[in-house]
């Protein structure tokens, strides 16, 4: 997390300029509130039960010719149930991969699959833990777009006194089901933290 705040843009600088836009402002709180529970979420995540994750998953890493085959293992680590599918889940939606108005259809089958490959295994857990892992962990990804919408956003605004611009949109609508995730993962908080400790 702090490799993105070193190099992602600074959303605080745009603010004044899109605080007039009600969509955007409530993105820009929930984030700032996301962000201001990131180090308690990060915790509950690192206390997850630990499964062998990617952790860069995306259509260029992912070959099916025969089989599955996963490519580009440098990010390889033991992260908490549900957090992989998260970054997946949230850099198809960045890659347009998965089409916006398709989002909560695939994030619904993604997750569902998810579920029923870790039962397959013989999993018996309480799904309430990979839920929080899989929407802590998109939530967590607006920390490169939100500051990506804001800044877009405010150019917008200065050059024509509006937001209409499809990348904006874009990002809105991405940027709105983080920001729904990150108060799933809230909401989910003080069940995970019952059933880790």
């Amino acid at each position: 997390m702090n490799s993105c705040k070193k190099y992602s843009i600074n959303p605080m600088t745009y603010y004044p300029t899109i605080q007039g836009f009600a969509s955007l402002r409530n993105i820009y709180h929930s984030y700032l509130h996301l962000n201001e529970n990131i180090h308690k979420h990060l915790h509950a995540i690192n206390k997850l039960p630990r499964v062998l994750a990617h952790q860069d998953l995306s259509k260029q890493n992912i070959f099916i010719h025969r089989g599955l085959t996963l490519i580009d293992w440098q990010f390889l680590s033991i992260s908490g149930l549900g957090e992989d599918l998260g970054k997946l889940y949230g850099i198809a939606l960045s890659q347009q991969d998965i089409p916006i108005e398709k989002a909560e259809y695939f994030q619904d089958l993604l997750f569902t699959n998810y579920i029923e490959g870790l039962q397959d295994t013989g999993w018996k857990g309480d799904i309430v833990l990979p839920r929080y892992g899989f929407c802590t962990s998109f939530a967590l990804h607006s920390n490169w777009e939100v500051p990506k919408l804001m800044k877009l956003a405010s150019s917008s605004i200065i050059e024509s006194d509006t937001i209409d611009n499809h990348s904006i949109k874009l990002l809105t609508n991405i940027t709105t089901l983080q920001m729904k995730a990150g108060n799933e993962a809230e909401r989910l908080y003080s069940k995970v933290i019952s059933l880790i400790t």
